[in-house]
């Protein structure tokens, strides 16, 4: 009897354990996930950090209150470098192209793929300006009445915007009111000149080899009768021979001929007499080639001479290796002689010229910065290495992540211990209330049986 209640108590007993390692299990369960949970929760968010620190929003979502205060708009800024210069006078009626390198007088930040430009003149529709694709100015002086810019010297200043906008200075334009549809003194194209006042249009003089050539000057139109080798056919030449220059306005009558408007060319040897290359002007006022140098030498006032590279006389920053924090600026310059142009280029490509150039707005990690000193065909480099230091996290954010974390952790740890506390109060339940003896029958107690007198002696 005693065995088989030993048997089932111990039956009981591992039935209860089976229960409550079941259910640890499923609680171990329960708890991992919430912890996945509460990784996955804190990844998304710190993503979405990093996102729009990227995107230069920070501060736009207080409520977070993982970002930084304020916005991060210097990703886009441009800067002024320098102040866009006077020009010199402009004529009315033409395109020009290329006028001013916006890359030398603002910093454009790389992240700043689109910018929108606009300009203001102190007499509306003087004039139109466009921005090309290479982040040059064209000027138009043909939009207004007449096709002529009015003569006169217009302030200009120009602005591009890229959050927040850049304005540039006020400089001046000064245009003459004159317009030529053929290019200038050309006697081979028909073409008209005028002014605000009158009209001229080139034509053949009758009963002559002749054309009557008008041009600007200034804002005055001048005139130059022209001789035509060739002879003179719809208003224009067929080819033409610099003469003596007997026409009136500005002719330039530099031909050393006869007088009756025909040259005759000295040799070639007599021409370029001491100079063995170039370009050089006969007696007739003629160009003539007197000859090429050979690879590797150029022509120098008529001299075929070693070109003398540029040379860098000084760099800033002087060591090669440069650090910045991220967001900040970096200047670079350049100071130099002999050299046409300075080109500057960042990781390979060209961001601009000039003799400085501002690094800004740089992703996190590496970058070279290179200067190209240019002279004709040849170059001498300057290179920086460029470390853009990571973004550190502001002490607003470390502490809103830390504080983010310990509630996280501390959830976690007040639901294991509660499952734990949990676990082990069934446990003792269980057994106390399965693992109870069974109550042992009542025996029936035997009769006694009487002990028999004994006579007692007296």
């Amino acid at each position: 009897m005693k065995k088989r209640v030993e048997k089932e108590k111990r039956i009981i007993k591992k039935d209860a354990e089976k229960k409550i390692v079941k259910k640890l299990l499923i609680n171990i369960v329960i708890f991992l996930v919430l912890i996945i949970i509460a990784l996955v929760v804190f990844s998304i968010l710190k993503s979405m950090s990093e996102k729009y620190r990227e995107k230069g929003l920070e501060g736009e979502l207080p409520s977070l209150g993982f970002f930084e205060e304020g916005s991060d708009d210097n990703t886009r800024l441009i800067e002024i470098i320098e102040d866009i210069p006077n020009f010199s006078p402009l004529i009315s009626g033409k395109m020009y192209e290329n006028l001013i390198n916006l890359s030398e007088y603002f910093n454009i930040p790389l992240s700043c793929s689109k910018i929108n430009f606009s300009y203001a003149i102190n007499v509306t529709g003087a004039f139109n300006v466009t921005m090309n694709v290479n982040r040059f100015l064209d000027f138009n002086t043909t939009n207004t009445t007449n096709g002529i810019t009015p003569d006169g010297i217009y302030l200009m200043n120009i602005t591009l915007a890229c959050s927040p906008d850049a304005t540039s200075n006020n400089f001046e334009i000064p245009i003459f009111s004159c317009s030529e549809d053929d290019g200038g003194e050309n006697p081979t194209t028909k073409g008209t000149t005028k002014n605000l006042s009158e009209s001229k249009t080139d034509y053949c003089i009758a009963g002559s080899n002749k054309v009557m050539e008008y041009y600007c000057h200034g804002s005055n139109i001048g005139n130059e009768e022209i001789i035509c080798e060739g002879g003179c056919a719809g208003e224009k030449c067929d080819s033409t021979t610099p003469h003596n220059g007997n026409g009136n306005g500005n002719g330039n009558g530099n031909g050393n001929g006869n007088g009756n408007g025909h040259c005759t060319p000295n040799p070639l040897n007599v021409t370029c007499a001491n100079v063995g290359c170039g370009i050089k002007k006969n007696n007739c006022d003629t160009n003539v080639e007197c000859g090429s140098c050979a690879a590797g030498k150029v022509c120098e006032n008529g001299r075929c001479v070693v070109p003398t590279p540029p040379r860098i006389t000084n760099a800033e920053p002087q060591e090669e290796n440069v650090s910045v924090a991220y967001g900040e600026n970096k200047p670079f310059s350049i100071t130099a002689e002999n050299y046409d142009v300075i080109e500057w280029y960042v990781d390979g490509v060209l961001v601009k010229n000039g003799t400085s150039f501002i690094a800004s707005n740089l992703s996190e990690g590496g970058h070279e910065i290179k200067s190209l000193v240019k002279k004709g065909s040849l170059s001498v480099p300057r290179i920086w290495n460029l470390n853009v230091l990571e973004k550190e996290v502001p002490v607003r954010g470390k502490l809103i992540y830390i504080v983010i974390i310990a509630i996280i952790l501390g959830a976690l740890i007040l639901i294991a211990l509660l499952i734990i506390r949990s676990t082990l109060g069934k446990k003792g339940k269980i057994v106390e209330k399965q693992i109870v003896q069974p109550k042992q029958p009542k025996q029936q107690e035997e009769p006694k049986t009487p002990l028999p007198s004994v006579a007692v002696k007296k």
